[in-house]
């Protein structure tokens, strides 16, 4: 292969990924735009904080019981995604100025992730010791049942909002 040749395929290939980095950013741009980017990724946090309380929910009864530096990366989980949500509204909100009713769907979900790392607090110093499983169980309880009443919240606002829930991946069928 030539130098030349060498050259023309980088190039090729270089002006091959610079057009489908633009066109995610153009993609991303405007669902930031009509904010159901900031809807979808509250959801999508709101569900990974919600599995992971139920994991540590549940921890105890697992047999070995899950040890506690595993317990502790759960809440620190628990923590980000619940912190990740609530940033992730900021988006819709700044999307929506002039909707008073998306504001307040936004302020009471906001109310429920402040909630959360409140007995976030707790978790942590539930995790700093093996023998604080039941006290470990009603924080999760109270964790969960936040973070439901959020995702309640997330489901009117979306409903408010229009914004359509993402599409279930399918394959695309072959061409004949």
């Amino acid at each position: 292969m030539t130098t030349f040749t060498r050259l023309n395929l980088a190039a090729l290939l270089t002006l091959a990924m610079v057009s489908s980095v633009f066109a995610q950013d153009v993609t991303d741009a405007t669902r930031k735009f009509r904010g159901d980017y900031g809807t979808h990724q509250s959801q999508t946090y709101n569900r990974h904080a919600q599995d992971y309380t139920r994991f540590m929910y549940n921890a105890p009864q697992l047999q070995p019981a899950a040890p506690l530096p595993v317990l502790q990366e759960q809440a620190k989980a628990v923590r980000q995604n619940t912190t990740k949500a609530s940033e992730a509204l900021k988006d819709v909100k700044a999307a929506h100025p002039k909707d008073a009713e998306a504001a307040k769907l936004v302020e009471s979900i906001q109310k429920h992730y402040a909630n959360v790392l409140t007995h976030c607090d707790m978790l942590d110093e539930c995790c700093k010791t093996k023998d604080a499983t039941g006290k470990l169980a009603d924080c999760c309880v109270d964790i969960h049942a936040e973070l439901e009443a959020a995702q309640l919240e997330t489901d009117k606002l979306m409903k408010h909002l229009k914004v359509e829930p993402l599409a279930v991946p399918k394959k695309v069928p072959a061409k004949k």
